[in-house]
């Protein structure tokens, strides 16, 4: 009898550490221009948060469908376009791009760690109406 009982507390405990500890709530940790913010966030879309460079420049993260994807989504809220590089410091790939002034653009990148609690990004060679990939790029305005 003492046997079963044990079992079932084993597999109480066991349920409530899966359930408390699920892969579903992750450690984001954002890096832009070497500044370095952390935030809380679910499988579902974080808060937005202002970038530490640019106040008019937001983002939010979400946990991909695979165990290494990741969403970053921008939002320009400059009244002219932003063009921006997005590097992955614990992954590969990132990419430079152009927003609109009031637009979003959301794309997805990898982690080199399956099951990443977080994903580290640097927002950087930002320039205001302006695509060319070459500098001089904006100063932080805060």
């Amino acid at each position: 009898m003492k046997t079963n009982e044990n079992r079932i507390l084993l597999f109480l405990f066991l349920l409530l550490c899966v359930v408390f500890m699920s892969p579903y709530t992750h450690m984001v940790k954002a890096e832009e221009n070497g500044i370095s913010s952390y935030e809380n966030i679910q499988s579902d879309w974080s808060e937005w948060k202002t970038t530490s460079c640019f106040k008019y420049l937001n983002y939010r993260v979400k946990k991909g469908e695979t165990a290494k994807k990741w969403y970053i989504e921008f939002k320009n809220n400059y009244n002219q376009n932003i063009s921006m590089s997005v590097t992955i410091k614990n992954g590969f790939g990132g990419d430079r791009s152009t927003i609109k002034s009031g637009e979003t653009k959301k794309s997805y990148y990898f982690t080199d760690v399956e099951y990443a609690s977080r994903i580290d990004f640097v927002v950087d060679k930002v320039k205001f109406n302006d695509t060319s990939w070459s500098g001089p790029y904006a100063e932080c305005d805060y």
